[in-house]
This record gives structure tokens, C-alpha cells and sequence, in this order.
């Protein structure tokens, strides 16, 4: 099942324990209520493009693990062209579904951070990470996995005001979005953001030198 259909993503999530609530009431099916549909849908058009000849260039690979053809979205990327090919693959999506798609990607990026990363832990510290998590990658593409990442409310909401204020000002309202938990097979789940650290690259970005008071709001 290395190249997953529509329905057989679908019937994946259908037959997942319902444990997604929303107000206060359980989503029995993620497929089809309100609020959940569109943002699977738009990972179903993930899956579809892999099957469209005009696309499958850009949503398929052949993985250097198995030489199999797999989802691009679940490959690990060796070579400064498939670096392009991921940014052409988020940019299409965006075509496709005018939304964030975090499953067809927090998972795909986490994956190739965490196996340059187990590699050199091992290689410290005489653990065994890596092959655990190849044993995970070879599962990953081999069924075709949608994997979701999530980070804390509270991280979420202490980043976006440095962003607003960078961008269009303080006291503008907005919305925090995150789509990829009701869609995902698996999910990546971040404890920390070094905040600090992104905050001194906005500044660097934008060439602020200043230390950046909190903005008075719009009126």
C-alpha cells in the first residue's frame, strides 16, 4: 500500500477510536462532521495527486530505503533537489486547498530532522535510536501514514504575537489554526519551542536592533 488511495485513507480514519471533541461533544467521525471534513478532504487531495499523471511527479517518489515507489510526503530527502521538490510539493498543495495541510507535512519534515539526528545521538551516546526509528520510516512509507505534529496551545499563542507585531501591528484580530490533528494517522508531538531563538531571527529578518516593546492596540 505504498501509494494510498483516497478511500483507503478515508476507511483508515473511519476505523480509528473516536477521541477528537469538539465543544464538549465526541466527533464520531472526523469524515464527515463539520468540523473536520474539509481539512481530511483536503489531505484526500494530497493522496490523489499522487495518482494523477500531470502531478505524481511531485507527490511521488522512489524511496532510498526500499526502492519502492512511495509518497513524497513520507521519503526521506538526500539530495538538494528533492529540497526543491518539497517546497513545490507545499506549494501545489496550497493550489489544491488554499489551507494548511500539517499531516502531508509536519510528519515528512520531523522524519528527516529526526534521522541525522538519532544518527548522531547514537553515535554519542551508544544508543539505539536510529534503527528504531528506520523500523518506524519503513512502516511510514510502506503504508502510506499521514503523520500530524502539535505543539502547545501556549507555545502557539506566545509565537504569533511577535509575528503580528513584525507584520501588521499589534492589536489586530486573527485566528490560530492548526489542521493536522483530526486528519493524521500518527502524531509528533513538540514539548518545547525555543522561542527565544525564533524571536532573534524575526529580528534579524526584518533588521530590528532594537529590543521590541509590546505594541499599544489599533483603534
Amino acid at each position: 500500500m505504498a501509494l494510498r488511495t483516497r478511500e483507503q485513507y478515508l476507511s483508515s480514519l473511519k476505523g480509528m477510536r473516536p477521541n477528537i471533541y469538539k465543544f464538549g461533544q465526541l466527533i464520531k467521525d472526523v469524515t464527515t462532521h463539520p468540523a473536520t471534513r474539509r481539512v481530511v478532504e483536503s489531505h484526500a487531495r494530497g493522496l490523489d495527486a499522487a495518482h494523477d499523471p500531470e502531478l505524481a511527479d511531485i507527490f511521488s517518489t522512489i524511496s532510498t530505503l526500499t526502492g519502492e515507489t512511495i509518497h513524497r510526503n513520507t521519503s526521506l530527502m538526500t539530495t538538494p533537489q528533492e529540497m526543491i521538490y518539497n517546497s513545490r510539493f507545499k506549494r501545489k498543495m496550497y493550489h489544491l486547498t488554499g489551507s494548511c495541510t500539517g499531516a502531508l507535512c509536519v510528519g515528512w519534515n520531523c522524519f528527516n530532522v529526526m534521522w541525522s539526528l538519532t544518527h548522531e545521538m547514537d553515535e554519542a551516546l551508544g544508543t539505539d535510536y536510529h534503527e528504531r526509528l528506520k523500523a518506524w520510516g519503513l512502516r511510514f512509507q510502506k503504508e502510506g501514514l499521514l503523520v500530524a505534529g502539535a505543539g502547545s496551545a501556549e507555545t502557539r499563542a506566545r509565537l504569533a504575537r511577535p509575528i503580528e507585531w513584525l507584520t501588521v501591528g499589534g492589536g489586530v484580530p486573527g485566528c490560530m489554526h492548526g489542521g493536522g490533528s483530526p486528519d493524521g494517522a500518527r502524531m509528533v508531538v513538540f514539548a518545547l519551542s525555543p522561542l527565544e531563538r525564533y524571536a532573534r531571527f524575526a529580528k534579524d529578518l526584518a533588521g530590528v536592533e532594537e529590543d521590541l516593546g509590546e505594541p499599544g492596540r489599533k483603534k
